[in-house]
């Protein structure tokens, strides 16, 4: 998974509504590796600080 994978994703994530937001996360639990899953979470961090 690169970064425009993650963009992607970030923006799709973004245009869900809650449901569709809870079933998609736990559907890319099952999918990802935990690497993975850290760097989304890094993304996100740094999307919602971007000060840091």
């Amino acid at each position: 998974m690169n970064n425009n994978d993650i963009s992607y994703l970030m923006n799709m994530l973004n245009n869900m509504d809650k449901n569709q937001l809870a079933n998609g996360l736990n559907q890319l639990n099952q999918i990802l590796s935990s690497e993975e899953r850290q760097r989304i979470i890094q993304a996100l961090n740094s999307k919602n600080n971007p000060q840091k």
